[in-house]
């Protein structure tokens, strides 16, 4: 036998095998370079954030004020398109806002018709256009059981009250000729219903699809605690078009040319609010209140009108107080956001030239529940009982933004800033069904 001292031992580390590891550990030497040098390279080509704009002639463009906001999301469900044009205009400054949502009636109407959707599809209906009419027997004098089987849906609110009672009221929409007639009509009896109760307090807690034999066919339960996603996307346009110095003063034959030597540029400030409206800090609500028919701007917000406008009018009213014209004075120019506003979430410096145009893009997503969306798209009624209704800690469903815009050089003591702004909303609303835990195991002795 031979002794162990001679006995050949097996070769653990072939050439062939240190050659493969060595190759191995000089990629990855090579690959950690490479990452390291593109994270240079990719640092370097960052934009400064205070860089100037390039300069443009006359009438051009100049790019977007602030930030541009991300891309529109591919939502599935209900879409809302308006287009609005208006046209702002004010002595030594000009103040325009808006928001980026829709008016809050037509956020509430999408979110009606998100449910039209869901009431079609649960009874076997497509809705080819929202003015088409829509299937039911009560359209169609014949009763031809082939014109649908819906007739009615039954809405179930409630209240939660602080002491802890709830309270239950029910409404009917019932299809007819005149009462949700088509799809469109159908979405705003069930917005118009949603508002009517919840100013009162109540939100709506379930619906259900009724037939011609009185009976439900579909349920949806706890509507209330499902997810509402909405979208929005805005995109202003605005154009400079403040008149040269002679058309200005009504010298007639004069054409207003952005060219002329008394053109006018501007400049001044874009805001952006938490809220539907700017919010003046305490001392300014103050001066405010002193003005003639007086509204505070907090409560007169974009949310209150058709147009999403907000009331930037006041702003300019002198006061008519102890001390006269000082709210005016104070916004002769554009001042420092946070200096004025309290609910102002940035501010930013801006430019245009004469016949300039920029645009203005916004974005927001507000995702809650349907509990909690009602109650931040209306706020309740503070009289009677409906003020004991518990707090919902309701989502903020309008942000909005500002610009207000003076002369570069003021030509006349009382000179006019004059803007044409257009103005594109994209809204998309999903609602999805909240997520139901499973049910425990079921454990069976023997």
């Amino acid at each position: 036998m031979t002794p162990a001292a001679r006995r050949v031992r097996p070769r653990l580390m072939t050439p062939g095998l240190l050659a493969g590891m060595a190759a191995l550990r000089r990629t990855r030497a090579a690959t950690r370079i490479q990452r390291a040098f593109r994270k240079r390279v990719a640092a370097g080509k960052k934009r400064k954030v205070n860089a100037a704009l390039p300069r443009y002639r006359i009438g051009k463009q100049m790019g977007t004020f602030g930030k541009k906001g991300s891309k529109p999301k591919p939502l599935a469900g209900a879409t809302l398109r308006t287009n609005t044009d208006f046209t702002p205009q004010g002595n030594e400054v000009c103040y325009w806002g808006t928001s980026i949502a829709p008016p809050r009636e037509h956020v509430m109407f999408l979110v009606a018709q998100h449910i039209v959707m869901d009431v079609y599809k649960r009874s076997g209906m497509n809705i080819g256009a929202w003015t088409g009419p829509t299937p039911s027997r009560n359209n169609h004098p014949t009763g031809d059981v082939r014109n649908g089987r819906l007739k009615e849906i039954k809405m179930e609110f409630v209240r939660e009250d602080q002491n802890g009672s709830v309270t239950y009221t029910t409404s009917t929409i019932t299809i007819s000729s005149t009462v949700a007639s088509t799809p469109e009509q159908f979405a705003s009896s069930i917005r118009n219903t949603i508002r009517a109760q919840a100013i009162l307090g109540f939100y709506c807690h379930s619906y259900r699809c009724i037939d011609y034999d009185d009976s439900a066919y579909y349920i949806h339960d706890d509507f209330g605690d499902d997810i509402v996603t909405l979208y929005f996307t805005t995109k202003a346009r605005i154009q400079n078009v403040t008149p040269t110095d002679g058309h200005n003063a009504g010298v007639t034959g004069v054409p207003s040319s952005v060219n002329d030597v008394g053109a006018n540029p501007l400049m001044g400030r874009i805001y952006d609010f938490g809220h539907g409206g700017p919010r003046l800090k305490d001392e300014y609500e103050r001066m405010q209140s002193q003005v003639t028919g007086h509204a505070e701007i907090a409560k007169v917000s974009v949310s209150d009108n058709s147009t999403s406008q907000i009331d930037t009018a006041r702003l300019r009213e002198d006061s008519t107080g102890s001390n006269p014209g000082r709210l005016a004075r104070t916004f002769r120019q554009p001042p420092n956001g946070a200096a004025v506003f309290k609910n102002v979430i940035g501010a930013k410096n801006v430019s245009m030239p004469p016949g300039g145009f920029q645009t203005i893009m916004r974005t927001q997503t507000v995702k809650a529940s349907m509990r909690r969306l009602t109650f931040g798209i209306y706020e309740i009624d503070t009289v009677g009982t409906a003020v004991n209704v518990r707090a919902q800690n309701p989502p903020v469903v309008m942000k909005s933004f500002m610009v207000g815009l003076k002369p570069t050089l003021r030509h006349e003591t009382d000179e006019l800033v004059k803007l044409v702004v257009n103005v594109d909303r994209t809204a998309k609303c999903t609602i999805k069904r909240r997520k139901i835990p499973n049910a425990p195991a079921y454990v069976v002795n023997y």
